[in-house]
């Protein structure tokens, strides 16, 4: 199946970003409509995209979805999450541009992954996060180790400046996150909370290394739109921190960002079509 060449995401003037799919069909569709309404054609999900899953005729799926994004004339990009079938999505290389085609108009942002934009403006990539739900899933089943980040992801983002970073986790010292985790209104064990913290703080020395001046990640299911100066070690920087929400009717869980001047504007949902299409969850 023939489908039309992506729009190269290096050239792209505004970039729509979306929180957590999990496979949800409707979901991608009504955010890749409601940003191509605004003119927007390339997008980027922030991990936990969950249609390369086991128990389903994903191939079929991710061919529906390069269909009726070619329709559209849109493109999407994806990190990974912690929800996410990793043995399978490894099986497809890592191309000379540093990203893996997953169809033409479907493509994967490895660990790691930067690119300068047409504005000037860098981008960085690191996704990945540690589940908080471990506990109750099963190895290879709906469930892989590889979802932490670890020291060779660190070594392939590398330790250059970033001006604009997408990722699935967050880092440390978010205060209105540290916050909502600490009320743990979910019931998490000890175990359960400590495995989730030591992801992140894996992820915050990447973050760090980057020193962005804008961060968009997913993951924890709120929306979360904060300014935090970070003081490590040697390095003093200030970063906006953009945590989408799980995309979902009444969230704010889709943004338009200027590739120039990284300004930000955020996207409610409030109507998605009935085309679930069971996936990660």
């Amino acid at each position: 199946m023939q489908h039309a060449r992506p729009c190269p995401l290096t050239l792209a003037e505004h970039i729509g970003f979306v929180g957590d799919l999990h496979g949800d069909l409707g979901a991608l569709l009504a955010a890749a409509r409601s940003l191509r309404g605004l003119g927007v054609d390339i997008g980027i999900a922030a991990g936990d995209f969950g249609f390369v899953w086991p128990g389903v005729n994903y191939k079929r799926t991710l061919d529906k979805i390069s269909n009726r994004l070619q329709d559209l004339d849109f493109t999407l990009y994806f990190v990974d999450g912690n929800h996410e079938w990793f043995p399978e999505l490894s099986t497809y290389p890592v191309g000379e541009g540093g990203q893996r085609i997953i169809r033409e108009n479907v493509i994967h942002l490895p660990r790691g992954y930067r690119t300068a934009l047409s504005s000037g403006r860098m981008l960085a990539a690191l996704g990945g996060a540690n589940s908080i739900d471990r506990d109750e899933r099963r190895e290879g089943v709906d469930w892989w180790p590889e979802e932490a980040i670890g020291d060779e992801d660190l070594v392939s983002l590398g330790h250059g400046h970033a001006d604009l970073m997408v990722g699935h986790d967050a880092p440390l010292r978010v205060p209105s996150l540290d916050w909502a985790l600490a009320a743990n209104e979910l019931g998490l064990s000890e175990e359960m909370q400590g495995y989730s913290l030591a992801g992140r703080r894996t992820f915050h020395r990447g973050f760090s290394a980057v020193r962005p001046e804008l961060y968009i990640g997913g993951h924890y299911h709120q929306f979360i739109d904060e300014i935090v100066d970070f003081d490590d070690w040697s390095s003093t920087f200030r970063t906006r921190i953009l945590l989408l929400d799980e995309v979902s009717p009444g969230t704010q869980s889709t943004a338009i960002v200027d590739s120039s001047t990284l300004e930000v504007v955020v996207l409610g949902l409030n109507h998605l079509p009935s085309a679930k299409t069971k996936g990660a969850n």
